[in-house]
Order: structure tokens, then sequence, then C-alpha cells
């Protein structure tokens, strides 16, 4: 067996395009908030029941249905625990998902 070099960027999922539940609504991996949330301050949250999805439509400016976007330059979030309770999603707290960009839709999505 030959040596393989360890990435650091690779470590504990750094670098990859993840959404986790947190009790209090959705932590947003530093690949995601620097690639869809960079300047965005507020965010529409969509539940399709039927494919068991989430999206995440960014937006610059507030409308009626949307959800402050908080944190760093690093670190994301969105406290969203009505939505969570709402989609039945409680029980999945702590896990993280991958995320898919849909360009024809302009959200964020993810398979739950």
């Amino acid at each position: 067996m030959s040596y393989k070099v360890f990435q650091p960027n690779d470590a504990g999922g750094k670098g990859k395009s993840t959404i986790s539940i947190k009790k209090s609504g959705l932590n947003f991996s530093r690949k995601v908030t620097r690639m869809y949330f960079k300047e965005i301050d507020f965010v529409e949250l969509y539940y399709d029941e039927d494919k068991k999805r989430i999206a995440l439509k960014p937006s610059r400016i507030k409308t009626e249905n949307c959800y402050a976007v908080r944190g760093n330059h690093n670190n994301k979030r969105v406290t969203a625990k009505d939505f969570l309770v709402h989609c039945n999603c409680s029980h999945l707290i702590g896990k993280k998902y991958d995320t898919i960009w849909n360009d024809s839709l302009k959200m964020l999505e993810m398979q739950l």
C-alpha cells in the first residue's frame, strides 16, 4: 500500500456545499456561505413534501416571506425553528445535507 497525502481542506467536510439542521434553524457551510450568501441578507425557504426536499432562495431585499441571514463572511445561518416544525423536520436536528444549486429556479436545494 502506498501513502496518500492528507489534504486538510477535505477534513471534516470542509470545502463541501452543505447545510446542517440545528435546533434553531439552518447552518450553512463555509462553501455555501461564500458561494450563495456572501452578500445576501435574506432568504425564502421552500419545502417539497412529496420529494422531501428543502430549497433556499437567496434575496438581497426583504420580502413578506423571508428570513434574515445572520453570521459572518465564513459562516451564516437562518433562525427558522418554525419552518422546521411546519415541515416536520425537527427529528433531523444534527444532520448535515449536501446541496445542489438549481440554476433555473435560482435556489439552493437539499434532499432530506
